[in-house]
Order: structure tokens, then sequence, then C-alpha cells
């Protein structure tokens, strides 16, 4: 996702808020190279999300605004898919801490 217009940043700013996609773009940020499963399985067990429907969305969002890279090892069987968040992602995290950290001292 390029965001180069106000549409473009509201729908990012819409995904982000939607529930589990912040924890999983964390959970990816302190595990480098994760899988679907170890997300499904933070998700699910931390009951952040309900059901395992939602994950593939997330992850897909995630790649789409560029705050996630994912590979493919096509070499193995099963294939296996890893998750690695992006520089764009990190930025993305801190702003959004920083964020958190002002709204919460000024309450």
């Amino acid at each position: 996702m390029n965001i180069g217009s106000k549409e473009e940043m509201r729908k990012l700013l819409l995904n982000m808020g939607r529930k589990g996609f912040l924890e999983a773009l964390e959970y990816i940020n302190k595990n480098p190279e994760s899988h679907y499963n170890d997300v499904l399985h933070y998700l699910l067990d931390n009951e952040i999300l309900e059901g395992r429907a939602y994950v593939t969305t997330i992850l897909n969002a995630l790649i789409d605004t560029g705050f996630v890279g994912r590979s493919v090892d096509d070499k193995v069987r099963p294939i296996r898919t890893s998750y690695r968040i992006t520089k764009a992602g990190i930025i993305a995290l801190k702003a959004l801490e920083s964020m958190e950290k002002e709204i919460m001292t000024n309450k």
C-alpha cells in the first residue's frame, strides 16, 4: 500500500484499529521469522481473537501496508511461510508507542 492520499491513510488507520492487527505486528516484531501457526496460536492463546479465520486477513493487511514482509520456503514439505517486520513496520510501531505514551500522560 502506497500511503499517498488521505483515503489510503484512513484505510490504514481503520485496519490498525481492528482487533488483532497491532498485536500481530508487535508479536512479529518480537519474534522474527514468525510462521502463520506462531501468530495464530499467539492470538488465540492470549484470547485476542476467538477464531482462526481472521488471522489470514490480518497478515495480508500487514503485508499490504508494507509493515510485514513474507517469504516462502518451498524447498521443504510442508511449504513454510515466514513473516518478518519491515523498516516501515518498525517506524509505525515506534510512532504508535509514542502516541500511546503521549495520550496516557495527558489524560
